[in-house]
């Protein structure tokens, strides 16, 4: 290894290179993407989605592994020492490599990423913060509801319903909704809310929304309407599965929004509401027959990745010295 950088700061320009072109490879691909997922069931769907918001953090991560990975196996007792074997560019080993040089470049390197890294952190914790505010307020004064155990009511004249909290979220409905509501009705925004609750998705949105600032700006905003739309169409087809009546379903749709506003929470807050998202996509969904759910197309697509991972492996020393070589040469 050259003395110039050290292992982390060579890891962690690796997770940025592999990064930016995946997030340029993903703005390019984005469009015809979301195309073929719209002809896909909402909950499957709302997954690929999900997965597409994180890639540049679990792609670039797993390029990193099969970079790393022969020198992991030799540690391990599984794989042959080979760093010796050439001294003509930079060594990426976890054992013959100092982890730490302390040159400029590293410097730079680790106080520019620290930097950003702490801003992110800052953000992100300061909307954690008040949400979670938000939620132990709202705790503090609803009571259970009487008519549905699985929900809590906030005295309030506003009109609102959603469900808050990461790990174990509550339903909150207003006592202004359930009396301006028809009990039939107050049923499918609490079986839609339940769907929230029982999928975490207020837990899926926090995490898509804290990861896909790193896609370029031009698809960020598409992506988080497009993941919050697929959401609240698979609790809707939850909640008329469950009623027996999509058209009632859309018209409890339609109703709520005049009431409470089409305004949805925060994407990236701690709650997901019953409005919100794409109203007339909403409603057209469930206008038309539902889209029959294709499980397995999920399962073979997370087996297909796992195939590739594996023959990634299998041609790790490839990986290996190819990004030793384009390390060195960026470096000079």
């Amino acid at each position: 290894m050259t003395p110039e950088i050290g292992l982390v700061v060579a890891s962690l320009l690796i997770l940025l290179c592999a990064g930016a072109s995946i997030v340029v490879v993903s703005a390019v691909l984005y469009p015809a993407v979301a195309a073929w997922l719209n002809r896909m069931a909402p909950a499957t769907r709302a997954n690929f989605l999900f997965a597409w918001a994180t890639v540049p953090v679990w792609l670039s991560s797993m390029l990193l592994l099969l970079v790393l990975s022969p020198s992991v196996a030799y540690l391990l007792g599984i794989g042959v020492d080979h760093c010796r074997a050439h001294d003509h560019h930079i060594h990426l080993c976890v054992i013959h490599t100092p982890w730490v040089v302390g040159g400029i470049i590293e410097w730079s390197v680790l106080g520019g990423l620290a930097t950003l890294a702490s801003a992110w952190l800052v953000a992100a914790g300061a909307r954690f913060g008040k949400a979670r505010g938000k939620l132990r307020m709202l705790l503090t004064l609803s009571t259970p509801s009487t008519d549905s155990p699985i929900a809590r009511v906030v005295s309030s004249q506003r009109h609102f319903v959603f469900t808050a909290g990461l790990i174990r979220p509550q339903i909150f409905l207003s006592s202004a909704l359930l009396q301006a509501v028809h009990p039939r009705a107050v049923a499918i925004v609490v079986d839609h809310e339940y769907a929230h609750q029982r999928r975490r998705d207020g837990l899926r949105l926090f995490v898509a929304g804290l990861f896909v600032g790193l896609h370029i700006s031009s698809i960020r905003h598409r992506m988080l309407g497009d993941l919050q739309l697929a959401i609240e169409q698979a609790c809707d087809e939850i909640a008329a599965s469950r009623s027996g009546d999509r058209l009632q379903v859309a018209e409890t749709i339609l109703h709520l929004t005049r009431l409470i506003g089409s305004t949805a929470p925060p994407v990236a807050a701690v709650e997901t509401g019953f409005t919100g998202a794409d109203t007339a996509s909403r409603v057209e969904g469930l206008l038309r027959p539902p889209i029959p759910q294709r499980p397995a197309l999920f399962v073979t697509v997370s087996a297909l990745a796992i195939g590739f991972l594996v023959l990634g492996l299998k041609s790790s020393d490839q990986w290996h010295h190819g990004a030793e070589i384009v390390l060195g040469r960026l470096l000079g």
